[in-house]
């Protein structure tokens, strides 16, 4: 096939970043034509630059017309998009489906429908929005703490949906677990409309057969990410934990952790794929639904058990008592016990590893990765060719 992959970079990388980049080489390496059309959010530099994106979040023309280019020069066979916000913007996908070109899209996180982009306010999930107007979000200047920014935001997804309407038969959207399709056919998407496919992971080997006790959290330090947890439960276990990672709460973390708690800071991936393989459990704290974490795809490829919050996409990935344990997010109490079994009984814990391995093979391995992502591209194809 001849693919186009667009997407909208953002200043600070992140897990889309990863697989959007993942998905490329790979279908690379299985010998598709594939181009890229990226969009940097670094070229937001000052303040006439945030005027401009904001007034083009519904149609950015010079992307449009970038885009526009594109597609009557190459002719893809499906263009795949990913993030579109805020350079691309809706009208993009608008430029191409009018051409007749397929389109999919990946939605990674709810920003469709959600100014905030994670369902969540105050330390909370939030749903007022779902299925409603998003005037809600304005008023709680859910993006970023600005009106303006939530009010440009919700206005981003009024025009996609319009956008999503007009082309329903030639632009297919992803999903990445039932989870997050639940949500998005509560605010009102058609059954027909949504696909859900699975993050994959490179496979980095099964691991270490004899763990060194230690667990492992990786990512962002921040509210939502529920680091705070982990260390709040440390002061109780009987091993030691390691924070990998970095952000907003790095300093008050530092402040507040036990003699058993180190911090790693920000490592390269070759030192995350190390430390997987040898940790006896990765935690995932998270008080956000989440799309599908790389870190749990990652994990699970190493026959790593995952001890993660009962919580949106989590609950779905991550089997209670089979590939690890699900803790509802803030009892501290629940995830004291829960570190402290992986600690304790190390052969119950590598047999939740090798049940997480079995999980990854058949759901996020490169080989299922890869037929389920050429699958959608096809059936794409027909429905556009049926409209």
């Amino acid at each position: 096939m001849k693919i186009l992959v667009i997407h909208n970079i953002y200043q600070e990388a992140g897990g889309e970043d990863t697989v959007v980049n993942q998905e490329i080489n790979l279908l690379r390496q299985r010998g598709h034509d594939v181009q890229t059309a990226f969009f940097d959010n670094s070229e937001i530099r000052n303040t006439g630059d945030r005027i401009r994106v904001t007034l083009q979040v519904g149609r950015n023309g010079t992307s449009a017309a970038r885009l526009g280019d594109m597609i009557s020069t190459s002719r893809p066979d499906v263009v795949h998009v990913h993030n579109f916000f805020p350079l691309v913007s809706p009208g993009g996908l608008d430029v191409i489906a009018r051409e007749g070109i397929p389109v999919v899209q990946t939605l990674h996180n709810f920003r469709t429908i959600c100014p905030g982009g994670i369902l969540m306010r105050d330390g909370q999930p939030c749903e007022s929005c779902v299925g409603r107007n998003r005037w809600p979000a304005v008023r709680w200047r859910c993006y970023r703490g600005s009106a303006i920014g939530s009010a440009a935001a919700a206005y981003m997804g009024h025009v996609f949906r319009r956008v999503l309407d007009r082309h329903r038969a030639r632009i297919t959207v992803l999903t990445m677990t039932q989870f997050a399709r639940s949500r998005f056919l509560a605010d009102g998407f058609t059954e027909d409309q949504i696909v859900v496919r699975p993050n994959f992971a490179p496979d980095i080997g099964p691991g270490l057969p004899l763990r060194d006790g230690r667990l492992v959290y990786i990512g962002r330090l921040s509210e939502e990410k529920g680091a705070d947890i982990v260390v709040k439960a440390a002061a109780k276990v009987r091993g030691d934990v390691e924070i990998v990672g970095d952000g907003p709460e790095t300093d008050r973390l530092r402040s507040i952790a036990p003699p058993n708690v180190t911090f790693a800071g920000r490592i390269a991936r070759e030192e995350v794929a190390s430390r997987l393989r040898s940790a006896s459990a990765v935690l995932v704290p998270s008080r956000c639904y989440e799309g599908f974490p790389m870190i749990v795809a990652e994990a699970m490829a190493c026959s790593t058990p995952v001890i993660a919050s009962r919580i949106g996409a989590l609950a779905e990935i991550v089997e209670d008592r089979k590939t690890g344990r699900l803790i509802a997010t803030d009892d501290i109490d629940g995830w004291v016990h829960a570190m402290n079994e992986a600690i304790d009984d190390p052969g119950q814990l590598a047999q939740w590893g090798r049940s997480a391995r079995q999980a990854y093979i058949l759901m996020c391995s490169e080989d299922r990765g890869y037929d389920s992502l050429i699958g959608i591209y096809q059936r794409a194809i027909e429905r556009a060719r049926a409209a």
